[in-house]
């Protein structure tokens, strides 16, 4: 009978304990749900299924607790469990760990209204819509929402929920629409009072281009677009036409800096790892395509949670990369792999034409210390490498970006800090 059940994870008995009671609530609220999906009403079956599926360490536990009952009083096993599990709990704590909630950037309001929701019940609130509603207005990302709800106290939390989703509907078509408008060429920096522009000049009635040092115009993209230059560091021209100052470390890296001069120039000495970064092809005119570029020094790592798995999975953090991926073997090693979608993106190794085989993506929670994310992950055939996103990481607290100058030539955006 037991190759004929459904997996369902075991409980981490040996886990924090401060969070004891709160994952046996979590856990045995989805046993009770898979109780009811297997269609079993039998109280002996449910109480020998429930030591079943909690696993050994809950069963040799079980065994030493009282007021368990018979063999057919599911209940009070049930009973017997909690209130051991609820030994462990510490109310204030979980009181103060909800003051803290904030929405993540890329969190809706109703995902961070769900787990408010799921904090405050554990608090033993008098008022719980009370609590969530103060919590929800101190924690929102949106400073015009915590404006709306502050200007009236006697405003409903469900006012507030519709006009967090009215807004955000209304970001992302602006969004949208933003994007399909003609892109105009960023200012990137102020040159010096005495620098002058240089025109390089090859045969008479020809000139070079400023960035690669060819012919111009081009009759396609500019050589250089994208590319590093060797002397100076930066994206988007080559090292025989650069103006800047050499600037390298020891690995032949360039060093980034934090802070500007009057001039606009980076003057400081603290530096910034780059790890890696994904370029977008603006040349194709199908799918989103990018390059994705790995330095030789070694990634900094971090292990998330996705959704409800037990397991945590080691990714790098990529503060470049647009997308979340994971390598196909580590998709199959979940206990509840998510159902598969089609795509149309391609992603490509850096130096390479042929793009990397993506099995399909999925929609999950990623979870790294008490932050949570929602993500579109995508999945690649075989072992490839497991990478999060640069919001991802942002939005877990693994990033912080120091907004540097803008530039239409270079897929960065910021310089890297690793927290």
């Amino acid at each position: 009978m037991a190759d004929s059940l459904p997996m369902y994870a075991q409980f981490d008995l040996y886990g924090e304990n401060s969070s004891l009671s709160q994952r046996w609530t979590k856990w045995i609220r989805g046993f009770q749900t898979l109780m009811v999906g297997m269609n079993i009403t039998d109280k002996t079956r449910k109480r020998a299924l429930l030591l079943y599926y909690a696993g050994e360490a809950i069963h040799d536990l079980f065994v030493t607790l009282s007021n368990t009952g018979n063999d057919n009083d599911f209940d009070a096993a049930a009973t017997a469990l909690k209130t051991h599990m609820d030994h462990y709990k510490n109310t204030e704590g979980l009181v103060q760990e909800f003051r803290k909630e904030i929405q993540s950037p890329s969190e809706t309001i109703d995902a961070f209204h769900t787990r408010l929701q799921q904090k405050a019940a554990l608090c033993e609130f008098h008022d719980v819509t009370r609590e969530i509603r103060s919590q929800l207005i101190t924690g929102c990302a949106s400073h015009k929402i915590r404006l709306f709800a502050l200007d009236d106290s006697k405003i409903t939390l469900t006012k507030i929920l519709d006009k967090a989703r009215n807004r955000e509907v209304a970001d992302m078509l602006a969004c949208q629409m933003e994007e399909k408008l003609p892109k105009t060429v960023n200012y990137v920096n102020q040159p010096y009072k005495h620098d002058k522009p240089k025109t390089y000049k090859t045969t008479k009635g020809t000139k070079s281009c400023w960035f690669c040092g060819g012919s111009y115009p081009h009759s396609g993209n500019c050589p250089a677009d994208g590319k590093l230059c060797n002397n100076c560091g930066k994206s988007g021209h080559f090292s025989g036409v650069c103006r800047g100052q050499k600037s390298a470390n020891s690995h032949g890296q360039p060093k980034y800096h934090n802070k500007h001069d009057k001039h606009g120039k980076w003057k400081s000495k603290k530096q910034f790892k780059q790890v890696k970064h994904i370029t977008e092809d603006n040349s194709s005119s199908g799918s989103e395509i990018f390059a994705i570029k790995r330095d030789s020094s070694t990634p900094p790592m971090s292990s998330v949670q996705f959704g409800d798995e037990t397991t945590r999975i080691d990714m790098v953090v990529d503060s470049g990369s647009p997308r979340d991926m994971i390598g196909e073997n580590t998709y199959r090693n979940f206990a509840n792999p998510p159902k598969l979608h089609s795509t149309s993106i391609k992603l490509y190794p850096y130096c390479s034409s042929d793009p990397l085989d993506i099995v399909g993506k999925f929609k999950s929670r990623i979870t790294c210390d008490q932050r949570t994310a929602v993500s579109t992950v995508y999945v690649v055939k075989g072992s490839a490498t497991n990478l999060l996103s640069v919001d991802t990481s942002k939005a877990l607290a693994l990033l912080q970006l120091k907004e540097s100058h803008k530039s239409t030539t270079s897929g960065l955006r910021g310089l890297c800090h690793l927290l």
